[in-house]
């Protein structure tokens, strides 16, 4: 019987990690450093698409 019940928690935990892992997605991000403006820049490496500037306090290296 204590068999039966430890297979039935690794069964039901097994499929609630599952079910975590169906939900991630992949993003793929450029970050950009601006040796000449304190600024870093993020862009979508998929579509291109600019996702956000941030200004620092020095230029930046990455």
């Amino acid at each position: 019987m204590r068999t039966n019940s430890a297979t039935a928690i690794a069964l039901l935990v097994s499929l609630s990690t599952s079910a975590a892992h169906a939900e991630e997605v992949t993003a793929w991000r450029l970050f950009i450093s601006d040796h000449a403006d304190p600024k870093v820049t993020v862009i979508d490496a998929i579509d291109g698409e600019k996702l956000d500037t941030f200004e620092i306090k020095a230029p930046a290296s990455l």
